[in-house]
């Protein structure tokens, strides 16, 4: 009987504790899920926050701020995808850089550039230049081509930078002025391809320039004086217009040690008189034929300048040392200034001293147009290209 009755409170027992366990359990379950419900509201709206912060950094990102060659700070779009070029130098690097992100030409491309381009550079808008001291753009068909910046490339200086922060602030595009002087072509070329997303690119091509430039250098150094060449850069109708030492357009002659005959006085482009020629006497010319973009002379100067009875006595006509400046697609020597110029170098140099510019300039000319155009060249097409270019002996 006290067994069954402790057996019975055992069972009693067990069943309160249980009792209570459980109320327990659903006590603590009902706290949580009321916490968890208050926490609710207060975790919605953190995740709210961290949204909106992710908007906010991401429309922040849209834009950043850069220095330009110019030491200006610019802001201009994170991704770049359309640029338009002031002036056709920055048209041509970017062409080598990365040719998809070019809005527009600023000349109707001539008949040396259109066999060794691409359909695609072929068919851009002509848009016109906007240059300081040269601008025929329209403003309107520059808009409406909608570029994402503008490059000035050139020499920079007060009146450049004025032009750049004048076009800037009248478009309302970012303008961004990039250094077009030869020696500085690497960091240039490095310059733009950071600008469009093109590092890698751009750091080959910079190389190349940087290691070519070194490599001239080198070789002027090792040149006597009275061994350096007086040269006349001739173009224009009649070989009469030029460019003096020092300046953007004859770069090449001074690079490779020639002596520009012209000296270092007056404007980038220049008009002289046969006078002035004849008393320079020049041991040899180098002059433009029809080039990029169909305004660079006449094709016919080279000739002329061989028969014309003003020109035989001058020195470098009595001994045929009177060559054309190659030109397709782009032009070797500067005008307009291209990624051409570098081979023009190497070009220039065994022209004027091949006992110290030891080059193969066909082997050259088909790497060179290889790497920085994408283009492999027959021998007929560099035969065409060094038309009356090539050392008389």
């Amino acid at each position: 009987m006290l067994k069954t009755q402790m057996i019975k409170g055992k069972k009693t027992v067990s069943i309160l504790l249980l009792s209570t366990l459980l109320i327990t359990t659903l006590s603590a379950c009902s706290q949580n899920s009321q916490k968890v419900s208050e926490d609710k509201p207060k975790q919605e709206q953190e995740v709210k926050v961290e949204a909106e912060t992710e908007k906010q950094t991401g429309a922040e990102s849209e834009t950043r701020i850069i220095k330009d060659m110019a030491g200006r700070e610019v802001e201009i779009p994170t991704n770049i995808n359309k640029v338009y070029s002031t002036n056709p130098m920055g048209i041509l690097a970017l062409y080598a850089i990365n040719p998809d992100t070019i809005a527009g030409l600023n000349f109707e491309i001539g008949e040396a550039e259109k066999k060794f381009t691409t359909k695609e550079y072929q068919a851009l808008p002509v848009l016109g230049r906007l240059n300081k001291g040269d601008a025929n753009g329209s403003e309107e068909e520059i808009l409406a081509a909608n570029p994402d910046i503008i490059i000035d490339m050139g020499t920079i200086e007060p009146d450049w930078i004025k032009g750049a922060d004048e076009t800037q602030e009248r478009l309302g595009i970012p303008t961004i002025m990039v250094d077009g002087t030869f020696e500085n072509s690497d960091k240039a070329y490095e310059f733009l391809g950071e600008l469009v997303g093109s590092e890698e690119r751009a750091k080959e091509l910079a190389d190349y320039f940087r290691d070519s430039i070194k490599e001239t250098k080198d070789i002027v150094s090792k040149i006597p004086e009275d061994k350096k060449v007086k040269v006349y850069y001739a173009g224009g109708d009649g070989g009469l217009s030029t460019s003096p030492a020092g300046s953007i357009h004859s770069e090449l002659i001074d690079i490779v040690g020639g002596k520009n005959v012209v000296g270092t006085e007056g404007p980038g482009n220049m008009e002289v008189t046969m006078e002035q020629i004849l008393n320079w006497n020049p041991d040899k010319i180098i002059l433009e034929k029809e080039g990029a973009m169909g305004r660079n002379g006449s094709e016919s100067l080279y000739e002329d300048v061989l028969k014309d009875d003003t020109w035989k006595s001058v020195e470098a006509v009595k001994t045929g040392e009177v060559y054309q400046i190659p030109n397709a697609p782009f032009n070797w020597y500067g005008r307009p200034q291209s990624p051409s110029r570098i081979l023009g170098t190497k070009w220039l140099g065994n022209l004027l001293y091949p006992d110290y510019f030891k080059v193969d300039i066909n082997k050259e000319t088909k790497e060179f147009y290889k790497k920085f155009y994408n283009i492999d060249l027959k021998d007929s097409d560099v035969d065409e290209i060094l038309t009356n270019a090539r050392p008389k002996n």
